[in-house]
């Protein structure tokens, strides 16, 4: 029997106080792809399963979706994508939908490619909302 209690913390609720106007960006990194992976393997080991995330998924930051919704950020005889260029930038002015691309392995698999579908929405999970009282 397990005897652990775990305590989810949610980075995202946030309360600022300020004079200007603020912008809080959530965006999928390779940090999150890592971070997916590590979730799912660690539920796989608690099923007492011998297979790993990459046995059953694949998952990668979407930059093709992006380069196709962002591709008016190209000017003529760039050579990077916007994804390339996007995560250069140390400062972003304008939000951009970064997602990840979860597949399953197994395609006539109906929970693997459900699940992949939820993983690849987590966000999905939470109710996000901003406020301005000005």
């Amino acid at each position: 029997m397990i005897n652990e209690k775990y305590t989810f913390t949610f980075h995202s609720f946030v309360d600022l106080i300020t004079n200007s106007s603020t912008e809080i960006y959530i965006s999928a990194t390779e940090k999150t792809v890592e971070s997916v992976k590590n979730l799912i393997n660690n539920l796989l080991k608690m099923g007492q399963s011998n297979l790993t995330c990459d046995d059953l998924f694949t998952i990668e930051i979407d930059k093709e979706q992006f380069n196709k919704d962002y591709d008016y950020d190209i000017e003529e005889g760039d050579t990077k994508t916007p994804y390339d260029k996007w995560m250069e930038e140390e400062y972003h002015e304008n939000y951009r939908n970064i997602s990840l691309l979860v597949k399953c392995r197994d395609e006539k698999n109906p929970l693997g490619i459900e699940t992949a579908r939820i993983l690849s929405n987590l966000t999905d999970m939470f109710e996000m909302s901003a406020r301005y009282d000005g």
